[in-house]
């Protein structure tokens, strides 16, 4: 692809590959995400992958992974996506199994900034989980992927049962239909409760019994953690099986643990331990055969 340094791969999908790359015309480290046609599904080039670019091509905020542009080469989609330098936040828990609370809270606010912004915009997720939390310089918590995620009208019911099931509300699980934002909401406090108690609140290896579990709130919180009443009572409330009385958005932003004015400690984040850096002097410029494979990219769905 004429205009990338290479670097390494750095994920793969069942039809994708992800490297960490230079783009000489943004001047910026980028992730170059290449999507074959030849593998994916027909469901999901002619259906899920537009929809994830259109939604990418309008969005724009500082908790949300950058989009850069997207191209068609060839018989393949060229993705290129902000760089996240500092890798996920499932990452950062295997390597911090004992992160503060300050920590935490910094993490799930940058978060719940970024959902709102969707849900503010008529986008829903449905797919947040700890591996969907990137981590950029110097420390900022930035929503990524969004190949599940999709426009939804007010009270509109969504049918499509999807996600990852370990972080998926009950309503999801059982295919009767479901509200898009309250399922975010679930799987936000998933992801606070496994941030802060290194640990899922189910047992996802059987689905039935989870669900089960997840409509009798049978999840506790470890022993060994010494967590404050105002963050077991937040997650808590997001954990809520029942959607009328699950808490919104609005509501975790102003509740105690998110509205108390503890700062975090500036050498707490120095402390902490992240993944080894991308090395980039691995990074070459793609070869004249490899520009020449394909054709020149043929249309963009879009570029910022």
């Amino acid at each position: 692809m004429v205009g990338f340094i290479h670097g390494p791969v750095i994920g793969h999908g069942s039809f994708s590959t992800v490297r960490a790359s230079y783009s000489q015309e943004h001047n910026t480290r980028v992730a170059v995400k290449v999507i074959d046609q030849k593998k994916a599904s027909d469901n999901f080039w002619n259906r899920f992958l537009p929809r994830e670019l259109a939604i990418l091509s309008k969005i724009r905020h500082p908790n949300i992974i950058h989009f850069y542009e997207a191209h068609t080469w060839g018989t393949r989609v060229v993705v290129v996506m902000e760089l996240a330098t500092r890798g996920d936040l499932l990452e950062l828990l295997g390597l911090n199994p004992d992160i503060k609370e300050s920590i935490a809270k910094r993490i799930f606010k940058q978060v719940v900034d970024g959902v709102e912004y969707l849900h503010n915009n008529g986008i829903v997720h449905r797919d947040l989980k700890a591996e969907n939390v990137l981590l950029t310089d110097p420390f900022v918590a930035k929503v990524a992927d969004f190949g599940l995620a999709r426009h939804f009208d007010g009270d509109q019911m969504l049918e499509t049962m999807c996600g990852s099931a370990a972080y998926a509300a009950p309503e999801v699980l059982t295919g009767r239909g479901y509200f898009g934002p309250p399922c975010d909401v679930w799987s936000l406090g998933v992801v606070l409760f496994v941030t802060v108690c290194h640990s899922m609140p189910f047992d996802d290896t059987k689905l039935k019994a989870m669900v089960l579990a997840q409509k009798n709130r049978a999840f506790q919180f470890p022993k060994k953690r010494t967590l404050s009443d105002d963050l077991k009572a937040l997650i808590q409330s997001m954990l809520e099986p029942q959607v009328e009385t699950r808490t919104t958005l609005p509501d975790i932003r102003e509740s105690p643990w998110v509205n108390n004015a503890d700062v975090t400690d500036p050498a707490e984040v120095e402390d902490l331990k992240f993944p080894p850096p991308i090395e980039e002097e691995d990074q070459k410029e793609a070869s004249e055969d490899e520009s020449s494979a394909d054709p020149e990219p043929s249309t963009s769905s879009s570029k910022s």
